[in-house]
């Protein structure tokens, strides 16, 4: 999708005269690119999209569960999700219970 220093471009070609090959060559975008933006006048925003669940969703109050109880290792959390049944890999676990403004009682 051509943004507005693009899209300002292509129509001040287009105002000089220049024919939509022409733009083409100059901007370096398809004849295809340049004649739908030419032709609509404006950029249209992708539709929005739904969230996706995460893998980790339906575990994170075991997550929740073993943190309050003192269990802060990634490595030992992800042993026990895939005894679990979790499929995930381990960056998906991270960040959830990813020590991000965590606060622990004793340590700075």
């Amino acid at each position: 999708m051509l943004k507005g220093g693009s899209l300002l471009n292509l129509q001040e070609l287009k105002l000089e005269g220049k024919g939509l090959r022409e733009i083409a060559r100059i901007s370096g975008f398809s004849r295809n690119t340049v004649r739908k933006y030419l032709r609509d006048g404006c950029t249209h925003e992708p539709a929005p999209r739904p969230k996706k669940g995460s893998k980790l969703e339906p575990y994170k109050p075991a997550i929740d569960r073993w943190m309050k109880d003192g269990l802060f290792n990634c490595q030992v959390m992800l042993q026990r999700l895939r005894e679990m049944g979790y499929s995930g890999g381990k960056t998906g676990c991270t960040p959830y219970g990813g020590f991000r403004n965590l606060h622990v009682p004793g340590w700075n």
